[in-house]
């Protein structure tokens, strides 16, 4: 759902644990959600493991962000927005200021 009006962001965050784990998932979720906040309004942020696992059957362009620092999350992470008016399967990089 949403507010009218109000631009949606998404995130997409696989992460295999074993569900006896609680703090892999609680990592992943914060993961999630940290993905989500460097999501443009209205646009999707995948991980480097969702890409993977999606770069050649999704018909959308994948823009490389590089790796992120993201809060409370000691290992980098690598990320990537989600183009949905790139060629599919095209990745491009963004260029370095």
């Amino acid at each position: 759902m949403g507010v009218p009006g109000m631009p949606m962001t998404s995130n997409i965050f696989e992460h295999f644990c074993d569900s006896r784990d609680e703090a892999s998932v609680a990592a992943a979720e914060h993961i999630a959600a940290r993905l989500e906040g460097l999501a443009e309004p209205g646009g999707i942020c995948i991980s480097a493991t969702v890409h993977e696992q999606v770069r050649n059957t999704a018909s959308v362009g994948y823009v490389d962000l590089g790796d992120q620092s993201v809060k409370n999350i000691p290992d980098l992470v690598h990320v990537y927005r989600v183009d949905l008016h790139g060629e599919p399967t095209q990745t491009q990089a963004v260029a370095s200021a």
